[in-house]
């Protein structure tokens, strides 16, 4: 996502538009729910950096996924079935990239959409952190970070046997 954010720089839009067309390509190849799953932290990330609400994202992430899965035969489930069924009846079967056409056209179009759509009209919901100030969870959110050394790594909060430490540390 930092590649994505230096190539469009300040472009918030164009940022999402690079990101979403990426999803789209790589969904073109492999499975679009593995596609979104892979891309999930990955739009969670752009959003930060982008100072923008993850519902604007989330939604059309998996849009773009599924314009993605209409560029190759591989792309969607529906294509590998349709394709069976033609080859069991001794029909012409389609080849890896001949929906490569129309699903540019889907791409492009459904992008231009979501774009649109998510900038225009999607909620900006609160992200997590004003959701903590709102329900005043500040005061009871900790986070440690550990060291790679450290006699904590691997143990949990409970086995640890912080009572009978005189050095104040864990």
């Amino acid at each position: 996502t930092e590649k994505v954010y230096q190539v469009a720089g300040q472009r918030k839009w164009l940022t999402i538009l690079i990101f979403l067309l990426t999803v789209s390509l790589i969904s073109g190849f492999i499975n679009n729910t593995a596609a979104v799953a892979i891309f999930i932290p990955l739009a969670i990330n752009l959003c930060q950096l982008l100072h923008i609400s993850p519902t604007r994202i989330l939604m059309p992430l998996s849009f773009a996924a599924i314009f993605g899965g209409t560029l190759t035969l591989i792309g969607t489930s529906t294509n590998i079935i349709v394709n069976s069924f033609l080859e069991e009846k001794g029909l012409v079967t389609f080849t890896m990239f001949e929906f490569a056409k129309l699903g540019w056209i889907f791409i492009i179009i459904g992008l231009i959409y979501i774009i649109i759509v998510s900038k225009w009209f999607l909620p900006s919901r609160s992200i997590t952190t004003s959701l903590t100030q709102k329900y005043h969870m500040r005061t009871f959110l900790t986070e440690f970070k550990v060291a790679k050394d450290s006699q904590c790594n691997n143990v949990s909060f409970f086995d640890m046997d912080t009572k009978n430490r005189n050095d104040g540390g864990l």
